[in-house]
């Protein structure tokens, strides 16, 4: 009796299995045993995780004076990198990762400067995620939006760019029919603090997510009062936990 078994398909898992077992030798030489343990643990499903985060909101809808110049900042398209013409670095993706957020519908604006990127942002609407906390869902109505990333290389910083391209944004997605804005800040970053307060963010609440490796947990506080609450869950992140202290009339559609 003859076997079904395609032999080139066997080959292939074999090829695969080498170089998964070169790629994982390769990352213990150049990161340690410590790195390569945890991210051994990370591709099975094991996790370990702790971060903390702040939530702003901003509303569009209390924005004085429209901008009557032309704004400094431009859209990133998937063509502007792949094309070479620019020294792309955001300070979180690579090329790769950009362009797949790219076309996810995420949004890039980018301040140029002597044909040098000097600024960056994202912005998110459908199919957000707090990717801070391993992509955590943010499920909000069309009119809002979220800025998911901002970076500025340390050659244009202190200039006043970032502060000029976020306050522009600002205005520019009130125009296109965005009524709030949702931001998130590390309690540590305390310049993206202050950037935040001064562009009008207001802070609502302070969400600590710890995760032991299926179990998600998160402690969310708000930031006016003592209250807080906790949840737990397993596998999936909950959708809504963005808004747990959000007013409801800040996510009225």
């Amino acid at each position: 009796m003859h076997s079904n078994k395609n032999p080139s398909k066997f080959i292939n898992t074999l090829l695969k299995a080498k170089l998964s077992i070169a790629n994982a030798g390769n990352h213990f030489k150049r990161y340690g045993l410590l790195s390569f343990i945890k991210t051994s643990f990370t591709h099975l499903g094991f996790q370990f995780f702790d971060n903390t985060l702040i939530f702003f909101v901003r509303d569009l809808e209390t924005l004085k004076n429209s901008i009557r110049q032309d704004y400094s900042f431009s859209a990133f398209s998937v063509e502007d990198i792949e094309s070479g013409r620019y020294d792309y670095d955001d300070g979180f993706f690579n090329k790769r990762k950009a362009i797949y957020r790219l076309k996810l519908g995420h949004r890039l604006y980018v301040v140029k400067i002597d044909n040098k990127l000097a600024s960056y942002l994202w912005v998110e609407q459908v199919g957000a995620t707090v990717w801070w906390f391993n992509d955590l869902p943010v499920n909000m109505p069309k009119n809002m939006a979220y800025i998911s990333a901002e970076y500025t290389p340390p050659e244009f910083r202190n200039k006043g760019i970032a502060p000029r391209m976020q306050s522009e944004i600002l205005h520019y997605l009130k125009e296109n029919g965005i009524r709030r804005v949702i931001a998130v800040v590390h309690p540590k970053n305390t310049i993206s603090l202050k950037l935040q307060k001064w562009l009008g963010f207001r802070d609502y609440q302070v969400i600590r997510y710890r995760r032991f490796w299926l179990i998600r947990y998160y402690m969310i506080t708000k930031t006016d009062s003592s209250e807080s609450k906790k949840v737990i869950t397993l596998f999936r992140s909950p959708k809504s936990i963005w808004r747990t202290y959000l007013p409801s009339n800040q996510t009225e559609l």
